[in-house]
């Protein structure tokens, strides 16, 4: 008699978030899946690879790797001192997430620690709004979690908050942004909640005038805005961190969170 592996109907073969990702039905439109959990996305020295097949890989700058490769733990993550950021290559994806019409969802794994400051956790914003971009903002230090669109004059945020992150501790958090999707598509996301914008669970995602047509001016970061502003606070760690053009929903968001969340006893 010949034994296998027995995989139950919809789920991966793959434990590493890629793995959850793909056991949630979540791969159509995935434009990025980083994990430094995962041997394949880092092996233990050069860059943090891109599990999705796009081949968006990021580019450590003063980022320290913990843990061991491929021991998809909660040990396994990235931490900076204060001056770290990652620097990925803009594709079509990445210089159309400003634009009109767009549809971003960014679902990341953090352990904010601190720092008065708002960081950009996954970003092409220029903050002295010198060309057009696209910014997820956050902090744990009393400022903002925010959309923020850059363009050749200024910059707005979408919408106005006042909450911020959670310090101290993993969270799963997620920003869904439909552009055109009107007045209840766009939404934060936090460990399988809604993370209210003031007391409402869902916002309007458009943009007050139409947007650039142009390709963002500066490079994605993660951890840090385009222009290398805002960089995260020292202390601060990410584990995972996703992309799709598409807004995934909550239920989805929901069950992807039972997938990984394990990881982080969240």
């Amino acid at each position: 008699m010949t034994l296998g592996l027995i995989i139950s109907p919809g789920a991966s073969a793959r434990s590493d978030f890629y793995g959850n990702i793909e056991t949630a039905g979540l791969t159509s439109n995935l434009e990025l899946c980083l994990d430094a959990g995962s041997a394949l996305s880092y092996t233990g020295a050069g860059n943090w690879l891109d599990l999705s097949g796009n081949s968006l890989d990021f580019v450590p700058t003063n980022m320290s790797f913990n843990g061991s490769s491929g021991g998809e733990s909660s040990s396994e993550y990235w931490s900076t001192a204060g001056s770290g950021y990652f620097t990925g290559s803009n594709n079509t994806f990445i210089n159309g997430m400003h634009k009109n019409n767009a549809t971003t969802t960014v679902y990341a794994v953090l352990y904010p620690n601190g720092g008065a400051d708002t960081a950009g956790v996954f970003s092409t914003d220029s903050y002295d709004g010198s060309g057009p971009g696209w910014g997820w903002m956050a902090s744990s230090g009393g400022a903002d979690k925010a959309l923020l669109y850059s363009y050749s004059d200024g910059e707005v945020q979408i919408p106005a908050d006042s909450e911020n992150f959670s310090s101290g501790a993993w969270a799963a958090h997620a920003l869904v942004h439909d552009e055109d999707g009107g007045s209840s598509a766009s939404f934060f996301w936090k460990n399988k909640t809604y993370d209210q914008s003031g007391a409402s669970n869902t916002w309007n995602g458009a943009y007050p005038s139409t947007p650039s047509s142009s390709n963002a001016v500066e490079s994605i970061r993660i951890f840090a805005n385009g222009d290398l502003g805002h960089k995260a606070a020292s202390g601060w760690r990410i584990g995972v961190l996703a992309a799709w053009s598409s807004a995934v929903s909550k239920a989805d968001l929901d069950t992807l969170h039972d997938l990984i969340g394990a990881r982080y006893s969240i």
